[in-house]
């Protein structure tokens, strides 16, 4: 004979008859508990979810949710078991990819760059905008060493012969 759960009641069929936010062939599987988890406290609702699953009703999946094999916490916020690599809501950023490795990325994907790297993204390499002249600051003006002009493009030994300075106009 077949044992139903949770309240259910046997049906002249032979089978279960679950109460509302029951399912399954004994009413063992809550409706509440979605299609990744398993009701295991009836009176209190608890579910046991399926790996990778997590939340109340199970409904968080990771691996839809969070990338770079982050984990959705109960409350379906990704946690990032590399926090050192990845960053963000959903484990989206990472120094390497968002800053081209050359700089630190925040938790809202803000790049800070390192020495001689500027832009959104630290891909401009400051010392190859001054034309390998002078050194550019966060903003990209140049500093320019024996040369002058927007991004060094005067040298003195080139625009001078050799016999002076350059100047910004060259």
């Amino acid at each position: 004979r077949l044992r139903c759960l949770n309240g259910a009641r046997l049906g002249a069929d032979g089978r279960c008859l679950c109460a509302e936010g029951f399912a399954g062939p004994t009413c063992g599987l809550s409706a509440r508990c979605g299609y990744a988890g398993i009701l295991r406290n009836a009176t209190s609702g608890a579910c046991e979810c399926l790996p990778t699953f997590n939340g109340p009703a199970c409904e968080y999946d990771s691996a839809v949710l969070c990338r770079n094999r982050g984990a959705a916490t109960y409350d379906g916020v990704c946690e990032c078991f590399d926090p050192g690599l990845h960053k963000g809501p959903y484990c989206q950023y990472s120094d390497a990819e968002t800053c081209h490795g050359h700089g630190e990325v925040d938790d809202a994907g803000r790049c800070t760059c390192h020495l001689s790297y500027g832009g959104e993204q630290c891909a401009l390499f400051y010392n190859d905008i001054c034309g390998g002249r002078g050194a550019a600051d966060r903003a990209g003006d140049c500093a320019c060493f024996r040369s002058a002009g927007p991004h060094c493009i005067y040298s003195d030994a080139e625009t001078c012969s050799g016999r002076g300075a350059a100047t910004e106009a060259g």
